[in-house]
């Protein structure tokens, strides 16, 4: 008997939380990239690129495959981040999808 109530506690106090977490990882993943996601995905950008001759799994990638691999390993919208990045620094994504053809 005590173990159907312990069960139901559990399920009672569980399933809020789940709810919760399940709620903030969808608005976490609607959100927008930030100027500051913006010069993170940037700077690991960089770091890859400079990386890519000497690393297998790098060599041979084009900048916009790169900066894609950048936006999955930070969860990031990569089509909201290269609009960001369009708009603030224009040459620099003409540089990300002159590497794409």
């Amino acid at each position: 008997m005590s173990s159907q109530k312990a069960k139901a506690f559990v399920f009672k106090i569980s399933r809020p939380i789940l709810i919760g977490l399940f709620c903030v990882s969808v608005i976490h993943c609607a959100a927008e990239p930030t100027e500051e996601d913006v010069e993170r995905a940037r700077s690991e950008f960089l770091i890859m690129r400079f990386q890519a001759p000497f690393v297998r799994e790098l060599r041979g990638r084009s900048d916009m495959e790169l900066m894609q691999m950048v936006c999955r390993s930070k969860n990031l919208d990569c089509d909201a981040l290269l609009k960001r990045i369009e708009e603030s620094d224009p040459q620099f994504y003409q540089q990300l999808q002159s590497s794409q053809n």
